[in-house]
């Protein structure tokens, strides 16, 4: 599991929401699972991933950055 924290959590929704419109599946996790404020998005990662999924996943993260 990787987490990348966002903080906001109408962002991390969106960015979510963005990720899954792209083809990745994420968790937004927001309060009350995790303080207010301390919104992430979590990965599941695992051996069938790639180099070129996880390339293809930071090059987006980056764009909707």
């Amino acid at each position: 599991i990787v987490p990348i924290l966002i903080g906001d959590e109408g962002k991390c929704e969106t960015m979510a929401a963005r990720l899954a419109s792209r083809g990745f599946h994420v968790d937004s996790i927001i309060f009350p699972a995790v303080k207010r404020r301390r919104a992430r998005l979590r990965f599941n990662l695992n051996a069938h991933h790639t180099k070129e999924h996880i390339d293809s996943l930071m090059a987006v993260l980056k764009e909707i950055m």
